[in-house]
C-alpha cells in the first residue's frame, strides 16, 4: 500500500525559499502536526495533493497565489518547489518533484508558469536511479497509478482542501457531481452512451446495408440478365454473320461475271466513243478544210517544203524586227527607271531643304529669346544694361558672370543662416538658464508647503489624542467601581452553576437512547426487506406500463400501413415476421418484373430492329428519290426543261451548222482577195461576169469586200468561240444519256418497290409499339407495389421489432410473477405494523431527546452565563488599563506640539522668501523668451527673402543656359552651308529629269512604228500558213476515213446487245442479294449495338463487381447483427455489474459511517447518519444516473441533514464520511489526511474522535503495515488527546521564525505539556521509531533506498520505464 515518507516545501505560501526550506517526516502509522493559525497547516495538505494529483488550491488563481508574491521579494520571478518521497502500492520508493514560477511582467500582471516535474526510482535489478519528466510522459497519470487511487479520492477523501472539507453537505448537484467522479459513475455512463450509440450506428448501419444488399442484389439479378441476353444476341450475331457470308459467296461469281462484261461494255463504249469521235473530227475537218478555201487569198501549187521555206524566210524577218523592238523597249524601261530615281532624289533633296529652312528661322527666334533672357538677368542681379548682344562670345562672357554671381548669393546666403543660428542657440542657453533657476525654486517650494501640511494634520492628530486623555481622566473612578462588581457577579454565577450533576444526567439520557437506537434499527431492516419487496412490485408495473407502450406503438404502425399491407396481402395480413412474409412477395414481385422486362426487352429490341429497318429503308427511299431529282435536274438544267432525245438532235443540227459556217469563214478572206484581183483585171462581177454601169458602182463592190475581208479574222475567231460552246453542251448532252437511263429504271422499277416496303415496315412497326404498350401497362402493377414495399420495409422492421419487444416484455413480466410468488413473505408483520412499531419507538426516543435537549440547554445556559459575566469583567479591566496608559503620554504629546509649532513658524518664512525669489525669475523667463522670439521671426523673414531671390533668379539662370546651348548647338552645325550645297543639288537634279523626260518620247514613238511593222508581216505570214494547214488538214482527213471503217467493222463483231441483256439478268440476281444482305446487316447492326450496350453496361462498376458486392454486403450484415448481438449482451451484463458495484460499496460505506457516527457521536439527537442513493433506471435514451442524498437518523426517523444540524455536527459529519470512503475505495492506498478536525466539535465530541481515530489506528495498523493517518490542527487538547490514546509521543510543530516564514520542529508531547523549550532538530528524528521503520524497509542489506536529494547520474541516457 502506498504511503508518504518526507515532503519539503520551498517558496510556497509562508515556507522559505532555498535559504529555509522545510522538511516534514511522515510517520506511520500516526503524524501529528500542530501550529497556530497562519503558519501554514493547510498548505501542507495544499502541498500533498499537488504533488500526488497535480491539483492547485482552489483559491489560488491556477498556482498564481500558491507561489510567494514577487512584491514581497528583491527578484522579478519567484520559483516555489514541492518535493516528497512515497512509497508506491507495491512498497518501492519514488522521489516526485514539481517546479513552479510566477513572474510580475510590466503591466503588474502576474504570469504562472510550470516548469519541470520529475520523477526519480530506483531501478530493481541495476539499483541505477530512473528519472522520467513531464515531457516524456504524463506525471499526473504516473503518480496516480503509483498511490493506486483515483484523482477523486486524492482530492475530496485523502487530501481534502479545509474550504472544501464540508462538500458532503453541499446541495443535490454538487454532492452527486462528487460522489459520480469518486464511483467514476461519468465512465459508465459514457461507456453507455457510446456502447448506445454504436448499436444505435450499428442498426441504421444494418439497415443501410440490407437496403444496399437488396439494391445490390437486384443490380446482380440485372447483370445475370444482362449477360443471358448479351450471349442469346451474340449468338443470333454469330447467325447473322454466317449468312452475310454466304451471301457474300454467292455474289462473288456474278460481280466476276458482271465485271467482264462491264470490261467489254467500257471495250465497246470506248470504241464506240473512238468512232464518234473520229466521224466528228472528219465532219470539222471538211468543213475546216472548205473553210481554208475560202479565205487563203492565193492557193500554193508547190510542194510541201517549198512552202515551208517561204513561211521560214518571212519567220526571220519578223524575228529581226521582234528583236530590234524588244531592244527599244528594254531602253525605254532603263529610261524610266532613271527617270524615278532623280525624281525621288529631287523630292528627297526638297524635304531636307525644307527641314533646313524652318531650323534656320528657329535659330533666330532663339537668339532673339537669350537676349531678352540676357536683359532680364542683366536686369535681376543689378548689371550695368547692355543695348544688344550681336557677339556669341559676348553672350557667353555675360552668361559665365550671371553664373558667377548666383554662386556668390548662395554662399552669402549659407553664412548668414550659420550667423542666424549662432545669435539664436545664444539666446536659447539664457533662456534655459532662467527656466532652470524657476524649475528649483518651484520644487523647493512644493517641499516645504507639503511638509507644512504634515505638521499641521500632526498636530491637529496629538491634540485630539491630549484632548481624549483628559475626557477619559473623569471617567476612571466609575470605571474601577464598575469592575469590582462585575468581578463578584461573576464568582457568584460561578458558584451557582452545577454543571457536573447536567452532565450526569445527559449521559444517563444517551444511555437509554442508544439500547432504543438499537431496537429501531432491527425494525428499520425489517422495513427495508418489505420496501425491496414493493420496489419489487413497482418494477412490475413499470414492465406492464412499457408492455401497454410497446402495443399502442404496435397499433399505430398498424394502422399507418394497413392499406399498403392489404394491398400486398391478398389474404389475412400475417401476425408475426411480416418482414419475411414482404420479403417472399417482394421476390415473387421481382421475378414478374424481372420476366415482363424480359419480354417489353424482346419487343424492344424487334421494334428498334423494325424501327433500324423503316429507317434504312425511308434512308435508301429517301437517297432514291434525292438521286432521282438530282438527276432530274441535271438532264433538266442541261436540256433547260425541253426534252432530252429533242435537245440532244437539236444540238446536233447547231454543232453541225457551225462547223460549216466556220469553214465558210476561214476560206472567205482568201476568195474575197481573188475576186478583187479579178475585179481589178476585168473590170466585171467575178461570179456572173456581168459588167459595172459606171466606176461608182466598181468602187462600193471593192469598197464592200475589203470591208468583209477585214471583218472576216473576226467573224471566224466569234464562229469559232460559238463552236466550241455549243460542243461542249453537245458533250454534256451526250454524256448524260447513262443518267437518263438511270431515271427511267428507278421511276419503272426500285422506286414503287421501295415505297411498298416502307408501308409494310411501318405496320409492321405499329404493331410492335402496341405490344409494348400492353407490356409496360402490365409492368405498372408490380413495380407500384414493388416502390410500396419500399416505403413500408423500413416500418415494418421496426413493427416486428416492437412485436419482439411485446414478447419480451411479456416473458419478462410472466418471470416476476413467478420470482414474486416463489419469494413469498419475508415477515409475519405488514408493513403499517412494522411501521406503527417503529413510530412507538420513535416517540420513545423523543421523549428522551427531548430531556436531553432540555439538559443541554440548561448547560449551555449555564455556560453562557459563566461567559457573559467573564466578557464583561475582561472588557471593563481593558478598558481601566487603557485609560492609565493614556495618562502617562499625556506630557510626552504636549511637549512634542510645542515642538511642531516652532518647525512651521520656520517653514512659514522659507516659502515667503521662496515666493519672492519667483516672482524675479518669472519676469526674467518672460523677457528672454519674448526676445528669443522676435530674433527668430526676424531671422526666418530675411531667409525665406533670400529663398525666393534664389528661386526665380535660378529660374531665370536655367531657362537662359538651356537656350545657349540650343544656339551653340545649331551654330555647330553649320546650316548655312549645308543649305547651299542642298539647293545646287536641286537644280542639277532637275535639268537631269527633263533630259530623261525627252529621251523616253523619243524610244515611245519608235515602238510604235516597229508594231506597224510586225502587223503587216504578220498579215502575209497568216496566208502561208494557211496553206500549210489545208495541206496538213487534207493529209489528215485522208487518215479518218481509213480508222472510220477500221472501227466500224470492229465494232459490229463484238455482239454487245446478246452481253448487254446477260448484265441485266445479273444485275437483278445481284440486287436481291444486296437486298438481303441489306436486311441482315441491318440487323447485325442491331445486335451489334444491342451487344455493344450490354457490354458497355455490364463493364460498368456496379454490374462489373455485382457478385462481389452482394457476398461482401450479405457478410457484413452478418457480422454487424452478431456485433449487436453481442454489444447488448455486454450492456446487460456491464449493467448489472455496476449496479451491483455501487449497491455494494454503498453498503459498506453506510455500515462504516453508522459505525463510526455510534463511537465519535456523543449527543443523543441523532442515532446514525446515511448517505440515500436514488437511482434512475435507464429507460430508452435516458442513462441510468444515482442521485444522492446525506440523512440523519433522529428517533427511528430519516430527515435531510442539510439545514438542520449543527456546525459541528456539519464537520462531524464530513471527516466520517470521508474516513468511511477512505476505508471503501482505498484499497491500495493507506494514507488519510485530517486539516482541523476539531473544527466546531465541542470538548465531548472531540474527545471521542480522538478515541475512534486512536482505534482506527489500532485496527488498520494490524492489518496494513503502511496505514497512516496525518493529523493537523490547532487544538493542542485533541492534539494530545490523541497522542495519549495512540502511544504516539513525537509531533511535528509549526512556527515563524523572525522573517515571517513557517518552519516544522519535532517536539516531544511530554516535553510541550512541561512547557519544555527543548526541541529538536529538523533532521534529527524520534529514533526509536526511525528505527523501526529503517528496521522493517531495510531487511535486503543489498537495498539501496532513495534520498530526497537523489537525481539520476550525469551524462548518463535515462529511459522512461512502465512503473506499473
Amino acid at each position: 500500500m502506498s504511503r508518504i515518507k518526507d515532503l519539503e516545501i520551498r517558496g510556497i505560501r509562508n515556507f522559505g525559499d532555498e535559504r529555509a526550506k522545510v522538511l516534514i517526516h511522515f510517520s506511520k502509522p500516526l503524524t501529528l502536526i500542530l501550529g497556530p493559525n497562519g503558519t501554514g497547516k493547510t498548505t501542507i495538505i495544499e502541498a500533498l495533493k499537488f504533488v500526488t494529483s497535480g491539483e492547485y488550491p482552489p483559491d489560488s488563481d491556477r498556482g498564481k497565489s500558491f507561489v510567494h508574491e514577487p512584491k514581497l521579494t528583491l527578484n522579478h520571478t519567484v520559483r516555489g518547489q514541492v518535493k516528497a518521497k512515497i512509497l508506491d502500492k507495491s512498497g518501492q520508493e519514488l522521489v516526485i518533484i514539481r517546479t513552479m514560477q510566477v513572474s510580475r511582467q510590466k503591466t503588474g500582471a502576474l504570469k504562472f508558469q510550470a516548469l519541470d516535474n520529475t520523477i526519480t526510482r530506483l531501478d530493481e535489478r541495476t539499483k541505477d536511479k530512473i528519472q522520467i519528466t513531464n515531457r516524456c510522459s504524463d506525471i499526473d497519470r504516473e503518480m496516480l497509478a503509483a498511490m493506486g487511487v483515483s484523482k477523486p479520492i486524492l482530492n475530496y477523501v485523502i487530501f481534502c482542501h479545509q474550504e472544501e472539507s464540508n462538500w458532503p453537505l453541499e446541495d443535490g448537484k454538487k454532492l452527486k457531481d462528487r460522489f459520480d467522479e469518486i464511483f467514476d459513475t461519468s465512465k459508465y455512463n459514457k461507456a453507455m452512451d457510446t456502447i448506445a450509440k454504436l448499436i444505435k450506428d450499428l442498426n441504421s448501419e444494418i439497415n443501410t446495408l440490407k437496403a444496399r444488399e437488396e439494391a445490390f442484389k437486384e443490380i446482380l439479378n440485372e447483370a445475370e440478365d444482362q449477360e443471358s441476353k448479351l450471349r442469346n444476341n451474340e449468338q443470333r450475331e454469330k447467325e447473322v454473320q454466317d449468312k452475310i457470308t454466304v451471301i457474300d459467296q454467292s455474289v462473288v461469281p456474278l460481280e466476276e461475271r458482271m465485271k467482264q462484261i462491264l470490261d467489254v461494255k467500257a471495250d465497246y463504249q470506248k470504241l464506240e466513243d473512238q468512232l464518234n469521235k473520229v466521224e466528228t473530227d472528219y465532219k470539222v475537218t471538211n468543213n475546216y478544210i472548205e473553210s481554208l478555201k475560202k479565205h487563203i487569198k492565193q492557193l500554193h501549187t508547190g510542194s510541201k517544203e517549198e512552202l515551208v521555206e517561204k513561211l521560214d524566210s518571212y519567220d526571220q524577218n519578223l524575228t529581226q524586227k521582234v528583236t530590234i523592238k524588244k531592244k527599244s523597249e528594254e531602253k525605254l524601261e532603263e529610261t524610266e527607271r532613271c527617270e524615278n530615281t532623280l525624281l525621288k532624289k529631287l523630292a528627297d533633296a526638297r524635304i531636307k531643304l525644307g527641314s533646313l529652312t524652318q531650323k534656320k528661322i528657329a535659330f533666330y527666334e532663339k537668339i532673339t529669346k537669350r537676349n531678352e533672357l540676357l536683359k532680364k538677368a542683366f536686369k535681376t542681379w543689378e548689371i550695368p544694361q547692355v543695348d544688344s548682344v550681336t557677339e556669341e562670345g559676348k553672350a557667353k562672357d555675360y552668361i559665365e558672370r550671371i553664373s558667377r554671381k548666383v554662386k556668390e548669393f548662395s554662399i552669402a546666403m549659407k553664412k548668414r543662416a550659420q550667423e542666424f543660428e549662432q545669435e539664436e542657440k545664444h539666446v536659447q542657453r539664457e533662456v534655459d538658464a532662467c527656466r532652470s533657476e524657476k524649475t528649483g525654486i518651484d520644487s523647493e517650494m512644493s517641499l516645504k508647503e507639503k511638509e507644512r501640511g504634515e505638521i499641521k494634520l500632526e498636530i491637529n492628530t496629538l491634540r485630539k489624542k491630549i484632548k481624549q486623555v483628559d475626557e477619559d481622566g473623569g471617567r476612571l473612578d466609575s470605571l474601577e467601581a464598575d469592575l469590582q462588581n462585575a468581578t463578584e457577579n461573576f464568582n457568584t454565577v460561578v458558584q451557582n452553576f452545577d454543571e457536573k450533576s447536567i452532565r450526569e444526567t445527559i449521559e444517563r439520557e444517551a444511555s437509554n437512547k442508544k439500547e432504543f437506537n438499537n431496537q429501531l434499527n432491527n425494525i428499520d431492516n425489517e422495513i427495508n426487506f418489505l420496501n425491496k419487496q414493493s420496489s419489487q412490485q413497482a418494477e412490475l408495473e413499470l414492465h406492464q406500463n412499457s408492455l401497454l407502450k410497446k402495443e399502442e406503438e404496435i397499433s399505430v404502425l398498424r394502422n399507418k400501413n394497413e392499406s399498403n399491407l392489404n394491398l400486398l396481402f391478398s389474404n389475412a395480413i400475417p401476425q408475426q415476421k411480416l418482414k419475411d412474409s414482404l420479403e417472399k412477395i417482394q421476390k415473387s414481385l421481382s421475378a414478374e418484373k424481372t420476366n415482363l422486362l424480359k419480354q417489353i426487352e424482346e419487343g424492344q429490341q424487334k421494334f428498334t430492329t423494325y424501327k433500324t429497318t423503316l429507317k434504312h429503308k425511308e434512308s435508301e427511299l429517301s437517297k432514291t428519290v434525292s438521286d432521282l431529282e438530282a438527276s432530274k435536274a441535271k438532264v433538266a438544267f442541261e436540256c433547260q426543261e425541253n426534252d432530252y432525245d429533242e435537245m440532244l438532235a437539236l444540238q446536233e443540227r447547231k454543232v453541225k451548222a457551225l462547223n460549216d459556217q466556220r469553214g465558210i469563214y476561214a476560206s472567205q478572206s482568201s476568195m474575197y482577195e481573188e475576186y478583187l484581183k479579178i475585179l481589178k483585171k476585168k473590170s466585171c462581177c467575178p461570179l456572173c461576169d456581168r459588167g459595172f454601169q459606171n466606176s461608182s458602182e466598181e468602187n462600193s463592190l471593192e469598197q464592200k469586200l475589203h470591208s468583209e475581208i477585214r471583218k472576216s479574222p473576226q467573224a471566224l475567231k466569234n464562229c469559232e468561240k460559238e463552236l466550241k460552246q455549243e460542243q461542249a453542251r453537245y458533250d454534256a448532252l451526250q454524256q448524260l444519256k447513262p443518267v437518263r437511263d438511270q431515271i427511267r429504271e428507278i421511276e419503272n422499277n426500285k422506286l414503287p418497290k421501295l415505297r411498298t416496303d416502307v408501308e409494310k415496315i411501318k405496320n409492321q412497326l405499329q404493331d410492335s409499339e402496341q405490344s409494348l404498350e400492353t407490356l409496360r401497362l402490365i409492368l405498372s402493377e408490380p413495380e407500384e407495389k414493388l416502390c410500396i414495399y419500399k416505403s413500408i420495409i423500413g416500418d415494418v422492421i421496426l413493427l416486428d421489432s416492437y412485436m419482439n419487444q411485446r414478447d419480451h416484455l411479456t416473458q419478462t413480466i410472466e418471470t416476476k410473477k413467478r420470482e414474486m410468488a416463489r419469494a413469498g413473505k419475508v415477515s409475519d408483520r405488514t408493513m403499517q405494523e412494522a411501521q406503527d412499531e417503529r413510530q412507538k419507538l420513535k416517540d420513545r426516543l423523543s421523549a428522551i431527546e427531548r430531556n436531553v435537549d432540555k439538559a443541554q440547554l440548561a448547560l449551555q445556559s449555564g455556560q453562557e452565563k459563566v461567559s457573559r459575566a467573564r466578557e464583561q469583567k475582561n472588557k471593563l479591566n481593558e478598558e481601566v488599563l487603557k485609560i492609565r496608559q493614556g495618562q502617562q503620554e499625556s506630557s510626552q504629546l504636549k511637549d512634542k506640539v510645542n515642538d511642531l509649532y516652532k518647525k512651521e513658524t520656520s517653514l512659514e518664512n522659507s516659502l515667503k522668501s521662496l515666493r519672492q525669489n519667483l516672482v524675479i525669475a518669472d519676469e526674467e523667463l518672460e523677457s528672454k523668451v519674448q526676445e528669443l522670439n522676435d530674433l527668430k521671426q526676424k531671422n526666418r523673414e530675411k531667409q525665406e527673402s533670400d529663398l525666393n531671390f534664389k528661386s526665380i533668379s535660378g529660374t531665370e539662370f536655367h531657362e537662359l543656359s538651356t537656350v545657349q546651348k540650343e544656339v551653340q548647338e545649331v551654330m555647330d552645325s553649320k546650316l548655312e552651308e549645308n543649305l547651299e550645297k542642298i539647293e545646287t543639288d536641286v537644280e542639277k537634279t532637275k535639268t537631269e529629269c527633263d533630259k530623261m523626260k525627252a529621251e523616253k518620247a523619243r524610244l515611245e514613238e519608235h515602238i510604235r512604228f516597229l508594231d506597224e511593222q510586225c502587223r503587216s508581216q504578220e498579215v502575209g505570214k497568216k496566208d502561208l500558213e494557211n496553206n500549210l494547214d489545208l495541206i496538213k488538214k487534207q493529209e489528215f482527213i485522208n487518215d479518218l476515213n481509213i480508222k472510220i471503217t477500221k472501227y466500224r467493222t470492229t465494232l459490229e463483231n463484238m455482239q454487245f446487245n446478246k452481253l448487254r441483256k446477260e448484265y441485266q439478268e445479273l444485275q437483278e440476281k445481284k440486287d436481291k442479294f444486296e437486298k438481303e444482305k441489306s436486311e441482315y446487316k441491318g440487323a447485325l447492326g442491331e445486335l451489334g449495338i444491342a451487344i455493344r450496350n450490354y457490354k458497355k453496361s455490364l463493364n460498368q462498376e456496379k454490374y462489373r463487381m455485382a457478385r462481389h458486392n452482394y457476398k461482401e454486403k450479405q457478410l457484413q450484415v452478418v457480422v454487424q447483427e452478431e456485433a449487436v448481438k453481442n454489444l447488448k449482451e455486454y450492456v446487460t451484463v456491464l449493467d448489472k455489474a455496476m449496479i451491483q458495484f455501487h449497491e455494494e460499496r454503498m453498503n459498506t460505506v453506510n455500515k462504516i459511517m453508522r459505525q463510526l457516527w455510534q463511537l465519535i457521536y456523543s449527543g443523543s439527537d441523532t442515532t446514525s447518519i446515511q448517505i440515500r442513493v436514488q437511482t434512475t433506471e435507464g429507460i430508452g435514451d435516458k442513462k441510468r444516473s444515482y442521485n444522492y442524498k446525506l440523512v440523519q437518523v433522529k428517533r427511528s426517523a430519516e430527515m435531510d441533514m442539510k439545514g438542520k444540524c449543527s456546525a459541528g455536527q456539519k464537520v462531524l459529519a464530513s471527516i466520517i464520511i470521508r474516513m468511511a470512503l477512505a476505508e471503501t475505495f482505498c484499497s491500495d492506498c493507506a494514507v488519510l489526511a485530517l486539516d482541523e478536525p476539531t473544527t466546531n466539535l465541542d470538548d465531548e465530541n472531540a474527545t471521542n474522535l480522538a478515541v475512534t481515530l486512536s482505534k482506527v489506528i489500532q485496527l488498520r495498523a494490524q492489518n496494513h503495515k503502511n496505514f497512516q493517518l496525518i493529523v493537523i490542527s490547532h487544538d493542542e487538547k485533541f492534539i494530545s488527546s490523541l497522542s495519549n490514546l495512540s502511544g504516539k509521543q513525537m509531533f511535528q510543530e509549526l512556527y515563524r521564525n523572525p522573517e515571517g516564514y513557517s518552519l516544522v520542529k519535532r517536539r516531544d508531547m511530554s516535553d510541550y505539556i512541561k512547557n519544555s523549550s527543548q526541541s529538536v532538530a529538523d533532521d534529527d528524528y524520534d529514533e526509536s521509531e526511525e528505527e523501526q521503520e529503517q528496521a522493517i524497509e531495510t531487511k535486503n542489506p543489498k537495498k539501496r533506498n532513495l534520498t530526497m536529494d537523489d537525481s539520476p547520474p550525469h551524462g548518463r541516457a535515462v529511459k522512461r520505464r512502465a512503473f506499473h
